[in-house]
């Protein structure tokens, strides 16, 4: 993340109102208003947080992972960059919003 960081503030003029990097509990964290959730996460560590994201995010919410997958849960595009797997996922409607 610090690098990261570090690109935002180096490039900031370039970056969209509102953007910002949280460093938090993953399980604890408000996320609900997120846009874009980058994870770098351990296979198992994924699994786990699925539910949280597909049950508190908005539908449209866009969630990005570097090298590790979903489990069952197919990405909508999945591409190779440098060498590195990385996916991405749209949270869909909410099954309430599906009736």
């Amino acid at each position: 993340m610090t690098s990261s960081v570090g690109y935002i503030r180096l490039h900031g003029r370039n970056h969209p109102s509102g953007f910002r990097f949280e460093a938090n509990d993953l399980f604890d964290a408000d996320i609900h208003s997120a846009t874009v959730v980058a994870l770098y996460l351990l296979p198992d560590v994924n699994l786990r947080l699925r539910p949280r994201l597909l049950r508190e995010l908005k539908p449209g919410t866009r969630i990005v992972s570097r090298a590790f997958d979903m489990g069952d849960w197919k990405p909508d595009k999945e591409v190779v960059v440098e060498g590195e797997h990385v996916f991405l996922w749209t949270i869909p409607p909410h099954e309430e919003q599906r009736r």
